[in-house]
């Protein structure tokens, strides 16, 4: 997808790190899935939230993306861990269980090199958690917006397996506040927990089972370490 570039979009191909309110109009430019599964509840973040949450990941870190290898488990179209390598991660790794998503996420990867030159490794796994063995390195930052089992019941439960099992050196996550398993969960695997954003997210009508054109739901998006890592 070639979009008409604007002056921002040139300064971000010449490397420089996009500001909240450009970054937001890019991730809300990558293409959609057209065919989603009810099942593996499948929302796209929209891009002006996404924006807001990687911008504060970003700041918590120090302004320093490129020591971090990304890792964006349940990626759909890519838009997280895209917003992630915009902001200079050194690597990413795109993880979904639906093939298409991992087709659509490829496209996204075409339009953004395109468009602002962007050129990082990138991995696309096309796998199931708990299915498949993967591989998170020590060094990793991993973000999600997994399923939220509102469909299907704790259908969240694989990727919190693999995530809070992992070694990873930061753990991102977006789940309804109406949750009350999360904390504990990551607690009693060791990890800590800062609350980064409280926010509406707006859920499109795109399954049979939707009233109405748009709702929105309540969310958290979480920061999640191992104590001797992080803020005390």
């Amino acid at each position: 997808m070639t979009i008409k570039k604007t002056a921002w979009m040139e300064k971000i191909a010449n490397g420089e790190i996009p500001k909240n309110k450009h970054l937001a109009i890019l991730l809300s430019l990558l293409p959609q899935q057209e065919k989603r599964t009810l099942e593996l509840e499948q929302y796209t973040t929209p891009g002006n939230l996404a924006s807001r949450w990687i911008n504060e990941i970003y700041n918590s870190i120090g302004n320093d993306f490129a020591n971090y290898h990304v890792i964006d488990i349940g990626c759909g179209n890519g838009i997280l861990g895209f917003g992630c390598a915009l902001m200079g991660a050194k690597s990413l790794t795109l993880i979904d269980s639906d093939s298409e998503a991992i087709e659509i996420a490829k496209k996204s990867q075409q339009m953004l090199a395109e468009n602002v030159n962007l050129d990082i490794e990138i991995n696309f796994i096309n796998a199931h958690i708990g299915k498949s063995a993967i591989h998170i390195p020590d060094n990793s930052l991993i973000i999600s917006n997994p399923p939220w089992g509102t469909q299907k019941y704790k259908a969240d439960r694989p990727i919190l397996n693999l995530i809070f099992n992992s070694n990873a050196k930061e753990i991102h996550l977006m789940h309804t506040s109406k949750n009350n398993h999360l904390i504990p969960f990551a607690n009693e695997h060791g990890w800590d927990e800062i609350k980064m954003i409280k926010a509406d997210f707006m859920i499109p009508a795109l399954y049979e089972h939707h009233q109405r054109k748009n709702t929105t739901t309540e969310i958290i998006c979480w920061k999640f370490f191992k104590p001797s890592e992080g803020e005390v």
